[in-house]
């Protein structure tokens, strides 16, 4: 398999709350308004994918993650089939003691929540929904709030987890 280009950062608490970022609206930006994982592309000066999410994480978010937060590294998945743009994403899993202040970073960031696995695994929260320009196409779904939708490769990554 080849390397990802990009590595994202699921980030729970150890009372098993999890950070999902909505993305600012971006015309340029295929999953502009999307709920997120801290995350990105690789940059040159990135020693490993690793420095790649607590990179990210810091940029995006303002938590400054170490590689003694980091519980596991998880498979790779690729992101933007629906988009158009997949990209090979590495997913790392860290653990904080509890949860962080945001600092985000509005140019990226439209707004942040930290969530609990009881309320992402509530049944009442889940269905399915047309999210592309293909309406036959229904998408497993979870509502976070009333306007914040979780679904795609955000979906995949956290609920292979929240299965395990």
């Amino acid at each position: 398999m080849p390397e990802a280009e990009a590595a994202v950062a699921i980030i729970k608490t150890s009372t098993d709350d999890y950070l999902l970022l909505q993305r600012a609206s971006n015309p340029q930006d295929p999953w502009s308004g999307h709920l997120s994982l801290p995350g990105g592309r690789r940059e040159d000066e990135d020693d490993s994918l690793l420095a790649t999410a607590i990179r990210e994480c810091k940029e995006e978010c303002g938590i400054q993650l170490s590689e003694d937060d980091l519980l596991e590294v998880r498979p790779q998945r690729l992101a933007g089939r629906y988009a158009g743009d997949p990209i090979l994403v590495a997913p790392f899993l860290f653990e904080l003691q509890s949860r962080q202040e945001l600092h985000l970073d509005e140019t990226e960031i439209a707004d942040a929540w930290w969530v609990e696995k009881a309320q992402l695994i509530n049944d009442d929260r889940h269905f399915e929904q047309a999210m592309t320009a293909d309406k036959e196409q229904l998408f497993p779904v979870v509502r976070i709030d009333e306007s914040a939708i979780l679904w795609g490769f955000t979906y995949e990554v956290l609920f292979e987890l929240l299965r395990e």
